[in-house]
C-alpha cells in the first residue's frame, strides 16, 4: 500500500495523536496482527506501544 505523496508522516502521526480513542498523553499504540486469527500479546495487553520516531520512519519509507 502506498500513501499519497502529498501526505507527510508528520501529518499522519498528528491525526493519530488526535484520535478520540487514544488515551490522553499515552504512547501511540497498535494492535499487531502477525497472522490471520492471532494478535501479538505482551503482558496480557493486545496493544503495543510504537515510538513516534519508528512510526514516522516506517511511514516515510516507500
Amino acid at each position: 500500500m502506498r500513501l499519497p505523496d502529498e501526505l507527510t508522516s508528520e501529518q499522519i502521526v498528528e491525526v493519530i495523536r488526535r484520535d478520540n480513542k487514544r488515551r490522553s498523553g499515552a504512547a501511540i499504540r497498535f494492535v499487531l496482527v502477525p497472522a490471520v486469527g492471532s494478535v501479538h500479546v505482551v503482558d496480557g495487553d493486545w496493544e503495543t506501544p510504537v515510538p513516534e520516531t519508528l512510526l514516522k520512519s516506517v511511514l516515510s519509507e516507500g
